[in-house]
């Protein structure tokens, strides 16, 4: 891929890093995965977690809610698999990757928000807020 649109873009003046998204996200995935590597993310330990947590009363339209979300979820991992297996250069995918990778965090993330609560979050700041 050429970067002439890149130069061009850069030559018009005060333009954002590209590599911006990039790194940001490497960062959360590091953050992450220390994290799941710390060990509080095992079985054991997640068991511990939420054995004490009540199921919140039968809501027909929350319960949609997150299959909703976790079907979007769970269509942006396939598209990050895709992404990961078919590209010849990663590179070339790297921003559409981090997209899917963020909408795979949001609509999980809000998939566990209307499961434990019931609640929806009508925009992506609601549900970081939450």
């Amino acid at each position: 891929m050429s970067n002439w649109l890149l130069n061009r873009l850069f030559e018009a003046g005060d333009q954002p890093e590209p590599r911006f998204a990039f790194q940001g996200t490497v960062n959360w995935m590091r953050a992450l995965a220390e994290v799941v590597n710390s060990g509080v993310c095992d079985k054991e330990n997640l068991k511990l977690l939420y054995k004490e947590v009540q199921r919140r009363n039968m809501n027909p339209e929350a319960d949609n809610w997150v299959f909703e979300n976790m079907h979007m979820a769970y269509n942006n991992l396939a598209a990050l698999n895709t992404l990961n297996n078919d590209a010849i250069d990663k590179y070339d995918v790297c921003s559409s990757a981090i997209v899917s990778w963020y909408y795979v965090i949001y609509f999980a993330s809000s998939a566990m928000i209307a499961a434990s609560s019931g609640s929806k979050q009508e925009n992506h700041t609601a549900t970081a807020r939450v």
